[in-house]
């Protein structure tokens, strides 16, 4: 994981670390797909470095962090999927 951003580092990481959880309850429930919003959030991250480095970088740090759980989220699915072993 990318290093954390400057600022106010508790503030941010208590944004980030509720907007997370509520995104992984929306994927789970179907609402939204999260592989999809880490991307928009990674588009958005980039336009923003270009008036707001200092945000950009939060939000950049955040879209890695989303990116992750996706992937997290799509293995779990996977390792649900798979056939059990026979005995």
């Amino acid at each position: 994981m990318e290093r954390s951003p400057g600022g106010d580092a508790a503030t941010i990481r208590a944004i980030g670390g509720f907007a997370a959880l509520l995104l992984t309850a929306l994927h789970r429930e179907r609402v939204l797909d999260i592989d999809r919003f880490a991307d928009f959030m990674a588009i958005y991250a980039t336009m923003t470095d270009e008036a707001d480095p200092e945000t950009g970088r939060t939000l950049t740090y955040w879209a890695g962090v989303v990116k992750e759980m996706a992937d997290d989220l799509r293995a779990d699915r996977q390792l649900a999927q798979a056939p059990s072993p026979r005995p």
